[in-house]
């Protein structure tokens, strides 16, 4: 039985994998009616609880008489296994509180719960838990901690050593050829060269030396070749411009393509309702 401390996660899934998992609960069990998780400020599921297929489309086949709009009827009940799940933590109880539903291995569009009033964030698993990400998305990110290194100790950013210069590359670092490391600026996302300006560009004028975790990655080029799903580009633009400033912004806006640029300001005068050519200089100075 689940005890129930507002700062404990509560873990459910397929009751196959309690043991594993240390589950609190199973999918089409206590995920139903049970108030054992009254109050539960962090409820994590993992997994897609999916009813049968075949006892679905009988059942639908035998009240509608076919299997018109079948797809999204099914989808909709495990839609509502997870809404039955949310339901656990009785949020209507604590409007004062602020909780937290984790949707673990699951290929569902969590819009729905949307409209149920959440605030919808899709994260890739490698930005939670970089151990548990694809064996590509793990080698690219540490060829990026080596960059790290390379950019704390002062020294250039290489694929190789340099013969008379940096004793050390990334090759060397990482203990694999150079013609691995091509491989992955290979593709059509990101070349070598862009990587680096990039990083640099990173590195030293908005991160600095806070580059920990794949969670900290926000630009969109570095994400995609890392396999991580884009973020709000907006919402980032605006954060930084509200932590350092509207000079800054430009700053980084200024190695941009012009096309990036141009989309980014009619969003901008968009959501704000900025004049472009009256109010917008004003903010890109540094007294703005």
């Amino acid at each position: 039985m689940f005890i129930n401390h507002k700062n404990e996660p509560a873990i459910f899934g397929f009751k196959q994998y309690a043991e594993a998992l240390k589950l609190d609960g199973w999918f089409f069990g206590n995920s139903r009616g049970s108030n054992d998780f009254d109050g539960c400020l962090t409820l994590v599921s993992f997994g897609t609880p999916q009813i049968n297929l075949g006892a679905a489309s009988d059942r639908y086949l035998t009240l509608f008489g076919s299997l018109d709009g079948f797809e999204d009827y099914y989808r909709s009940l495990t839609q509502n296994e997870f809404i039955q799940l949310l339901g656990r933590m009785r949020t209507h109880r604590y409007p004062e509180e602020q909780f937290s539903f984790y949707l673990v291995g699951t290929g569902l569009d969590p819009q729905f719960l949307a409209e149920l009033g959440c605030e919808i964030e899709l994260r890739n698993v490698a930005e939670l838990c970089p151990e548990a990400a694809t064996s590509r998305q793990r080698d690219r990110w540490r060829i990026f901690q080596f960059c790290l290194h390379l950019a704390k100790t002062q020294k250039a950013i290489t694929q190789r050593a340099r013969r008379y210069a940096d004793p050390f590359g990334i090759a060397e670092g990482l203990g694999c050829t150079q013609s691995w490391i091509s491989k992955q600026f290979g593709g059509e996302t990101l070349g070598w060269t862009t990587f680096r300006q990039i990083f640099q560009c990173l590195y030293n004028h908005t991160i600095g030396d806070g580059i920990f975790s794949p969670d900290d990655i926000e630009h969109t080029d570095l994400r995609e070749w890392l396999e991580l799903p884009p973020i709000e580009v907006l919402k980032v633009c605006f954060d930084h411009a509200k932590a350092q400033g509207w000079f800054d912004l430009v700053e980084i806006l200024s190695t941009a393509h012009p096309e990036v640029i141009t989309g980014f300001l009619g969003i901008l005068a968009a959501a704000t309702g900025i004049d472009l050519w009256s109010d917008l200089p004003s903010l890109f100075t540094e007294d703005g």
